[in-house]
């Protein structure tokens, strides 16, 4: 809604429709059946055994190796951005909502600083790289931000940087999804963010947030190698999301924020203030996969009705001035 300049009406109808038809097809073809595929190999035989030279170089002492590896200019990470290019359009995050003053933050994060990166219509920044010049577009903003580090490889960008004192810099960046680096996406509304030293500070009153975690996470035993990295994901990105809760609770306490709601589909039902007769269940939604298949309009009606009757319930128990 924030990028799409229409009714909210037609908004919803356009989304409703893509997760309808789904992204997973169209994905794979264009990585598979396209000029993709022999870019993203040529990228990977090239790039690949540079970086695995220079690595080589660098833990010999050879001085000065340490990071001069070729950029990995395609990977499969393009051929996602491609399709989001054809579905949302070459708008970029330059076009600020000027009739309603709506302000636009895409998380993701910076591998190569191991630090946060946001694409904002406010500005596109690292805090220690400075402001963007190139104003990218919103495709890109969303495949660097979705490309979580074990199904995507992270996106490899050179771009032109605008330091605090006016300097230009042009600075590689390696982005992979946001969550790694904040998996709730609020820390950039937190009071005590100055602009002397960060970008992209938004002083507000209230958070109301979606958190994507599932909660408690099921009995699994991973055996093999990917299985047991991603529930290492799985168990980092729980207790990333469980730090930012408690120190949003901190803040509220301290009187920074007025108050906070963080609903997500897999809360358990019997910690809610109170269940609501015709409540989604927690086990209808919380194993639902994000894998950007095709979703069915049952789920779809069962997820929606999920979450908002969370955030209502939520916001009437712990913000009910609102």
């Amino acid at each position: 809604m924030a990028t799409a300049f229409c009714r909210f009406e037609d908004f919803d109808d356009r989304v409703v429709e893509l997760l309808r038809r789904g992204l997973q097809g169209r994905i794979a073809k264009r990585a598979l059946l396209s000029r993709r595929l022999p870019q993203s190999m040529g990228t990977t035989a090239v790039a690949g055994i540079a970086t695995t030279t220079t690595a080589a170089a660098s833990r010999l002492g050879v001085p000065g190796t340490h990071d001069l590896a070729l950029r990995r200019w395609v990977s499969r990470t393009d051929a996602f951005a491609d399709v989001l290019l054809s579905e949302l359009g070459d708008g970029d995050l330059g076009q600020p909502r000027v009739d309603d003053g709506l302000d636009i933050v895409i998380n993701a994060c910076d591998l190569r600083t191991g630090s946060a990166f946001r694409f904002g219509s406010k500005e596109s920044s690292s805090s220690r790289l400075g402001t963007l010049v190139e104003q990218p577009s919103v495709a890109t903003a969303v495949a660097a931000s979705a490309a979580y580090p074990l199904l995507l490889p992270a996106l490899d960008r050179s771009w032109t940087f605008r330091r605090r004192d006016g300097e230009l810099q042009r600075q590689r960046v390696v982005l992979t999804d946001g969550g790694v680096y904040d998996n709730s996406a609020t820390s950039c509304l937190q009071p005590g963010r100055v602009p002397e030293y960060t970008y992209n500070v938004f002083p507000v009153d209230y958070i109301i947030a979606c958190d994507a975690g599932r909660g408690q996470l099921a009995d699994k035993t991973p055996f093999h190698a990917v299985p047991r990295l991603n529930r290492s994901f799985e168990a980092s990105f729980r207790k990333l999301q469980d730090a930012s809760r408690g120190s949003l609770h901190r803040t509220v306490a301290e009187g920074g924020l007025k108050g906070f709601v963080m609903p997500y589909l897999g809360q358990l039902d019997h910690r809610l203030p109170w269940e609501p007769p015709d409540l989604v269940p927690r086990a209808a939604v919380a194993d639902y996969p994000t894998n950007f298949a095709a979703m069915s309009e049952a789920s779809l009606i069962t997820i929606a009705r999920r979450g908002e009757m969370l955030t209502r319930l939520l916001i009437e128990r712990w913000c009910p001035e609102l």
